[in-house]
């Protein structure tokens, strides 16, 4: 008698939203009880949800354009992109024939522009590999995208910041005379490399245009997620 009293006295929460009483109960949250849920509830269940990537091509496409405006100043500063890191690798490939070339050709020492592809090229790679976070905590996850988000605008923010203390022009006549060759003007141009490293990183694991970014971003960004894949 008690049995069927009690089951008879549930209520219909229990009956739709399963209970302590009926916790395996097949049927679901009703719409109703769902927006009932407290606001931070439903925003950290927003914030954690993956994105469809189908609806961000036009912001990915704009996020290109950026990409281009992003390099213009490191090129005009020292004829260096900070996004095109085929040009700074095949730069430093030259740099090293020339040590065995003829004497009227060879070239002595570290050269200045040398310096500034590799660390151009470096701190690329340092970024990218930071934007393969994603495939731990979701490459398409609203949480991991605007966390990355802001680390590329602390590191453009700290890429303005040292251009700005650094005392140069950030403006090159010629290839011989480069400026950021200040330790605080490489500084600038490794925090851009960096923050093109990211969101090429960004741009390849929510499989958008992003990734077309930079010509070498789809081999440098997939033998990244390889390092990361391989146990």
């Amino acid at each position: 008698m008690y049995g069927r009293l009690n089951s008879i006295s549930k209520s219909l929460f229990d009956l739709e939203a399963g209970s302590p009483f009926n916790p395996a109960s097949p049927r679901s949250v009703s719409p109703t009880l769902a927006a009932n849920d407290p606001f931070h509830r439903r925003f950290l269940s927003k914030l954690f949800a993956d994105i469809n990537p189908s609806s961000v091509d036009l912001v990915s496409i704009y996020m290109c354009f950026l990409t281009g405006l992003t390099a213009s100043p490191s090129f005009a500063a020292c004829f260096v992109w900070c996004g095109f890191q085929t040009g700074n690798a095949a730069q430093l490939g030259l740099a090293i024939a020339k040590i065995f070339t003829p004497d009227e050709h060879k070239t002595f020492g570290f050269q200045k522009m040398d310096q500034q592809a590799l660390t151009s090229l470096l701190t690329f790679l340092m970024g990218a590999i930071v934007g393969q976070l994603g495939n731990i905590m979701g490459g398409r996850k609203r949480i991991w995208l605007l966390g990355a988000t802001l680390g590329q605008m602390l590191l453009m923010m700290a890429a303005a910041s040292a251009a700005h203390f650094c005392g140069e022009s950030g403006l090159s006549d010629s290839r011989g005379d480069p400026s950021w060759v200040t330790p605080t003007g490489m500084a600038a141009l490794g925090f851009l490399s960096a923050a093109m490293g990211l969101q090429g990183a960004m741009g390849g694991l929510i499989s958008s245009v992003t990734r077309f970014c930079s010509p070498s971003n789809t081999s440098v960004l997939g033998m990244c997620a390889l390092s990361v894949a391989s146990p």
